[in-house]
């Protein structure tokens, strides 16, 4: 079946976190694929005038 699986990996994988910020949650499924080809992250920044922000990002893996 070529880079699938005969059935999806239905298994979900959750993180969360916070900060004085705010909270945030992930939730990730690899599903029909051989491996999990998704990411995310959530990284706490600071700016050029000393402040902190947030930085989020989630990368979808499509096949490589």
């Amino acid at each position: 079946m070529g880079a699938y699986l005969s059935e999806p990996n239905k298994e979900k994988h959750s993180e969360s976190g916070k900060n004085e910020l705010c909270a945030w949650g992930a939730t990730g499924m690899q599903g029909w694929r051989y491996e999990m080809e998704d990411e995310h992250l959530a990284v706490e920044i600071k700016l050029p005038d000393k402040s902190k922000a947030m930085l989020f990002g989630v990368f979808d893996g499509h096949g490589g």
